[in-house]
C-alpha cells in the first residue's frame, strides 16, 4: 500500500471530508479499479468502502437508471477494466467471501491470447528499439499518450511502424482465456465490455466505433450466452457518436472514466461517471475518493 502522502492525510482529517461523505447519500460511487495485485491491501480499501456505503450490483444500478428503483444510501459499484488477471487470481475470491459484487470489463480481442493492451505493447516496443516516423515522444509511455488524441489510423500506423523497427519481440503476458470468463461469473462477478481492441472511440470513424462496441457485445453474448448490460469507454472517452452507436448496439449503461461521482438515477444511462482508486492506494485516499472529495479538489486544479 502506497503511504500517505500530506495531501491525503489533511484532505482525510478534514472538517469538509465528513461533510462530503453525509451529502454522499444520495450520490453513486462507481470506484475503478485496472490490476489488483496485493490481496491483503485490497482487503483493507475492502473494509474502508464497506464503512462508508453499501456495495450495489451491476443489475440494482441497470435497475436504477431503467425503472426508477431506488438503491440504498450511499452505493458503492465496484468495476475493473481491461481484465487484468489479477482480477480473477486476487479480486475475485475475496469479494466472492464477502458476497461482494463487482463488474469487470472486458477487452474482447484479448481473450484467450497473450497479447497485451496497446498501450503496454507501445511501451514495450519502444523499449525494444522500435522508431516511427512521427514528430512525437520518444518515451514509450508518453507516446503512447500522444497517440491518445491522434486519429485512430495514425495510431495503428505507428504501431505497425514501431513492429517493423524493433530490434526483439516485446514479452507476452497469458490474458483470461474463456473458462477464466466463465470463472468469474460463477465468483458473481458481472461481465461486460470494454471494446474489442480499446481504442480511443472519439478518434475513431463511424464504422470503427461501431465495429468495436457491435463486436465486443456479440463476441461476450457467444461467450455468456446472453448480452452484456454495460460498456466502459476506454480511457473514459466518448463523444455523440460514440453514445449513439452505444445505445443503438443495445446496452443498457455505459460507463465512463472521469473521477465523479454519479447522482441517482443517472443524468444519463449511458454517460454514468466513475471515480479512480489504485490497487496500491492508501486507505485515507480511498476514504476521500469515495466522499466525492479528492475528486472535487482534483477537477477544482483542472486535473484530466
Amino acid at each position: 500500500m502506497r503511504r500517505d502522502s500530506s495531501v491525503d492525510s489533511m484532505l482525510r482529517w478534514s472538517p469538509v471530508q465528513g461533510l462530503m461523505q453525509s451529502r454522499r447519500r444520495n450520490r453513486l460511487a462507481v470506484v475503478t479499479y485496472h490490476a489488483v495485485s496485493d490481496g491483503g491491501v485490497f482487503e483493507r480499501h475492502l473494509d474502508v468502502l464497506g464503512e462508508m456505503g453499501c456495495f450495489v450490483s451491476l443489475d440494482e444500478v441497470a435497475a436504477n437508471a431503467l425503472d426508477g428503483m431506488p438503491l440504498p444510501p450511499r452505493p458503492i459499484l465496484l468495476t475493473f477494466d481491461d481484465g487484468d488477471p489479477s482480477v480473477l487470481r486476487t479480486a475475485a475470491p475475496r469479494l466472492r467471501e464477502r458476497g461482494i459484487p463487482g463488474v469487470v470489463f472486458l477487452i474482447t480481442d484479448l481473450i484467450g491470447t497473450d497479447d497485451v493492451l496497446w498501450t503496454t505493447e507501445v511501451e514495450q516496443l519502444v523499449a525494444s528499439g522500435g522508431r516511427t516516423s512521427l514528430d512525437s515522444p520518444s518515451d514509450g509511455r508518453a507516446l503512447a499518450r500522444d497517440l491518445k488524441r491522434r486519429p485512430d489510423h495514425v495510431r495503428r500506423e505507428v504501431i505497425e511502424q514501431l513492429r517493423a523497427s524493433a530490434g526483439t519481440r516485446p514479452p507476452r503476458t497469458p490474458q483470461l482465456d474463456a473458462a477464466d470468463v466463465h470463472r468469474l461469473a460463477e465468483l458473481g462477478l458481472a461481465i461486460a465490455s470494454h471494446t474489442m481492441s480499446h481504442p480511443c472511440l472519439p478518434q475513431c470513424t463511424d464504422d470503427v466505433i461501431d465495429r468495436e462496441v457491435a463486436g465486443s457485445r456479440a463476441a461476450l453474448t457467444d461467450l455468456l450466452g446472453h448480452p452484456p448490460a454495460a460498456l466502459a469507454y476506454p480511457n473514459g472517452l466518448h463523444d455523440p457518436r460514440t453514445r449513439r452507436a452505444v445505445a443503438h448496439a443495445g446496452y443498457d449503461l455505459a460507463f465512463a472514466f472521469d473521477h465523479r461521482l454519479s447522482p441517482v438515477p443517472p443524468d444519463d444511462r449511458h454517460e454514468i461517471s466513475r471515480v479512480r482508486v489504485n490497487g496500491q492506494a492508501s486507505e485515507n485516499r480511498v476514504r476521500t475518493v469515495v466522499s466525492g472529495l479528492h475528486p472535487a479538489v482534483h477537477h477544482l486544479l483542472g486535473r484530466p
